[in-house]
């Protein structure tokens, strides 16, 4: 009698345990392809991120700034020269006298002599000019050239600290420039900037008082 209820217990028992463990198996049968699953999205997204790296990215826009144009002024340096005479060929038509300091300067303008024959200036279609300015036996030239149709001018003024001006105002068929000159005590010479420049203009003319 307890031999067999022994075995009993140990039947039991046997039988249990193995229920447990095939319990257990079954629990992780079920679990196993949740963890698979969730390998292969990770997985998947792991390779979508690689992909994505791999792929090339848009470039930045680059910032370009906007920057006004630069106008560089080219600076014309004209030296005191001695005096000449007239130019052969060459009359005057025009000066005008005027002071910087103590010294008395003249601003003159030549043309060619053919400009003048009938006494009063009536060029023809060219002419050419020569304007200078100086004093003593100093003397600057700004402009000497063959000009067609057109006449040249020339103005003088002080600035506020009276420094000496000299104004050239070229103006012909195709072409409209001022420069301005500026006189300088200490090295004796004047620099010269072009204040307005056209070239390849229609030029019609201009009204005189």
């Amino acid at each position: 009698m307890g031999r067999k209820k022994a075995g009993k217990i140990l039947m039991t028992a046997w039988l249990t345990g193995s229920c447990i463990l095939t319990g257990c198996s079954a629990v992780s049968d079920r679990q196993e392809p949740v963890r698979q699953t969730t390998a292969a999205a990770e997985s998947a997204e792991t390779e979508r991120e690689e992909t994505e790296t791999a792929q090339p990215q848009p470039a930045e826009a680059e910032t370009i700034e906007s920057r006004p144009a630069e106008t560089a002024e080219t600076s014309i340096r004209i030296n005191p020269q001695e005096a000449q005479p007239v130019p052969e060929g060459m009359v005057v038509w025009n000066s005008l006298s005027f002071f910087l300091g103590e010294e008395e300067w003249q601003l003159t303008v030549y043309v060619s002599e053919e400009a003048m024959e009938r006494g009063t200036f009536s060029p023809d279609d060219s002419c050419r000019f020569l304007i200078k300015a100086g004093f003593g036996s100093t003397e600057y030239c700004f402009f000497d050239e063959q000009v067609q149709l057109g006449t040249p001018a020339a103005d003088v003024w002080t600035d506020p600290d009276n420094r000496l001006h000299i104004v050239i105002r070229d103006f012909r068929t195709a072409r409209y420039r001022i420069t301005d000159y500026v006189y300088d005590e200490g090295e004796k010479t004047f620099s010269g900037t072009a204040k307005m420049d056209y070239d390849g203009i229609n030029y019609w003319g201009s009204l005189d008082f």
